[in-house]
Formats: C-alpha cells, structure tokens, sequence
C-alpha cells in the first residue's frame, strides 16, 4: 500500500503468508526501517485515502455506465475460468449461497466464496486468482496447463467440488436444492404395455442443436430433448415382463431446480477422432421461458416454471484459438461483457443473444435467496489480490 501525502511516508508490506498475518519486514520508500505500529498506521491512511479516491471514481463510472463486477486476470489461457465465474457471481441465489459458506465451507469452497465476495465489491477493479488456481491444482482439475479447456467442463467439476465439500444441513439446502433437477425416463413396452421408470439427478440440461440452417429457437431443442421417442429395430430394449427385447416408446421429463444451467452441444466428436464446432446460431429467450414437461414456450403464463436469463458464457474463435467471455444482466437491467480484465463492454440485448452463446443461466422467478453473507470481520479469508488499476486489452489470443 502506498501514498504519496507529504503528511505521511511511502510504506511497503511484505509477506510470504497466504492469509492476513502480520508482515515481518517494514521499510519506507528510502529503504529506512519503519516501526510496525508505524507502517500499519501509514498502511491504513494510505488504504483509507485509496478508497476514497477510488470509490469516488467508482461512483461516477457507475453513474454512468451502471454497476459492474470485479474483472479476472487471465493467467494463462483461463479464460474458460472466468467466464464462469462471471456467470455465477451473477447467478443469483447460487452466489449467495457459496459465499455464505465462506467460514464453514471446504478449502476450495471457501476460496471460491471469497473470491465471489470481492468481485461484488467496490471499488471494481481487477483481481488475480493465482491463489485460488493453486487450490484447484491440487484438486486435480488437470486445466491450468495453459491448453484449450472446456468452460462447461470446468463448471461441472467445480460444482461437484463444492458439493462433496457440503457437510450435514449444508446438503440439504445446498448445491442440491437449487441446481439439481431430477431427469426422469420412463420406457413403455408396445406389446404388453408395461412401463418402468429412472430417475437421474442431473445439474445441466444438455441439448443438441441442429448442425446447419438458418437458426432454431431455444424451445425447440428443448422440445427435443422432451420428445417421445421410439425404441425399434436395434435400439431395442428388453421388457421384464416380455422376457425379450421388444419395441417401446421413451418419455423423459425434467423437474427443474432454482438454477437451470442450459449448455448448447455446439461441439461434436466425428468419427476420425477430430472435434467440430457447430455455429448455428439459437436464439435464446431471455424473459419468461418456461420449462415445462408438457409445453416449452417463452410467454411465461400458466406455470410456476417461468426462468429469466441471468447470464451466458460465449466462445468465439475456432477450437485451437477460441476464447470464452461472460454476457450478464446486471442488477440494473442492463447486460455487461466481461472478457478477462480487459474493460467491460455495455451491450443490448440482441448482443446477448448472439451464435457464440455456449451455456446458458436461467433463474426462476420465484428463487428465494440462499443462505446469508457471513460477517467479512468474523472470516478467515483465502487470499485474492486485487489490482485498483483499470485493466488494458490485450492482443493475444486466450482459450
């Protein structure tokens, strides 16, 4: 922390620790040794004097543009990261829940939840998540290697992380309570009409989306995956009351949670073993979709399961040199883009709707909150550093 008031010196801290311990070496600008009760008081002028400066600077660029979150530093092709991040720091009550789990939570859980935590918060700059990606290295993520990853991938093994974190009452009202729908097949034998019936846990719907045209609607994919399908020739199933394989009809049905997460199935594996990218573009609702086993439509009437959309992540680019960045609805209205810590862009909402869309967040209208935001000087908080300068573009390619 440094200033440059004539009334005070300029003071650096320095620390190995990873938590807030106290620095064992103090020294001014000059090299001369400071009093540890002489840099920490300097320190806490020249924070105290930073945001205030910072926060008026803040509020001006809020007034004009609207509120944003804290960006991310890309550290090395982790782009794939912080898109997701973006994503669900503005879905809420998913945030909300994580970082109420911030003193009680896991290791990676409480990272995750301080690092949610400071992007929330003004002045709005720019944090490094090295910390943070060190935890998940040890978790043996196997995506910080400076390759091209899968946002998507990503997503679902950091969530399966903070669910196995989850320990006795934080199970039953946690990452299962608001993203775990329930997919549920049921298979009706044509010849002797018996049916059985499975049900999967499931914390995404994953669609298919045609591979040419001009476009398709959301609904219709959903539709699709809905739709009865009938089970003949070498798909074929055995009925237990047939002793047989025999024709039947397959129905799924989805009991949707508080959070929907909706991933377009833009990449295919072809039969060489080479991957393709489908770039058909879906237009997405981002008001009033209804979620319905029977219907799937977008005027929000005649159900409870009535979701708007909070945020997507977008991939750009081809598979050896793409890049992925959020598009959110902020607290105001408005839809922001984030890529990485360069500036965030202001869009429409025909931007937010665009062919690079790749996974979708919908909240039910009716999601209560989850959890509440622990007391910040009761919490034990992981390292995050955060930069107060504003982040310049870059011309290098990001996964």
């Amino acid at each position: 922390l440094k200033t440059n008031n004539s009334k005070h010196r300029s003071v650096a801290l320095c620390s190995t620790q990873d938590k807030g311990t106290m620095p064992s070496i103090f020294g001014d600008a000059d090299g001369n040794h400071l009093s540890c009760d002489d840099a920490l008081n300097a320190a806490i002028l020249a924070s105290l004097e930073d945001d205030d400066r910072d926060a008026s600077a803040q509020a001006a660029q809020d007034a004009r543009d609207g509120p944003v979150m804290s960006r991310l530093e890309n550290k090395g092709n982790t782009c794939f990261m912080n898109a997701v991040f973006q994503c669900m720091a503005h879905a809420e009550p998913l945030s909300d829940y994580i970082i109420s789990r911030q003193h009680d939570g896991g290791e990676v859980t409480r990272h995750v939840a301080f690092l949610l935590s400071e992007m929330k918060k003004s002045p709005r700059g720019t944090i490094d998540p090295s910390t943070l990606i060190s935890k998940l290295k040890k978790k043996d993520f196997g995506m910080f290697n400076g390759g091209q990853q899968d946002s998507h991938e990503f997503e679902i093994k950091l969530l399966e992380v903070i669910k196995d974190e989850e320990t006795g009452e934080q199970q039953a009202s946690g990452i299962d309570d608001l993203l775990m729908g329930t997919v549920t097949s049921t298979v009706r034998c044509t010849e002797c009409g018996s049916t059985r019936t499975k049900s999967e846990p499931s914390m995404h719907v994953c669609v298919q989306i045609p591979e040419s045209g001009g476009g398709v609607r959301l609904e219709e994919c959903i539709r699709e995956f809905f739709q009865s399908e009938e089970l003949d020739g070498s798909n074929k199933v055995d009925c237990p009351k047939c002793k047989t394989k025999t024709k039947s009809t397959k129905e799924t049905s989805f009991l949707s949670p508080s959070i929907v997460i909706i991933q377009l199935k833009r990449f295919k594996r072809l039969g060489d073993g080479t991957t393709q990218k489908i770039k058909t573009n879906v237009d997405i609702p981002l008001r009033g979709l209804v979620i319905d086993n029977s219907e799937t439509h977008r005027d929000g009437e005649g159900t409870d399961n009535i979701y708007d959309c909070v945020a997507v992540t977008n991939h750009g680019g081809g598979l050896n040199s793409g890049h992925f960045t959020a598009t959110c609805r902020e607290i105001d209205g408005n839809w922001k883009n984030y890529s990485d810590d360069r500036d965030v862009r202001s869009v429409n909402e025909n931007d937010a709707n665009s062919r690079l869309v790749y996974t979708v967040y919908y909240k039910r209208r009716d999601a209560k909150p989850s959890g509440s935001t622990a007391d910040e000087e009761s919490v034990e908080k992981p390292a995050v550093k955060r930069s107060r300068s504003v982040g310049t573009p870059r011309s290098d390619k990001y996964a």
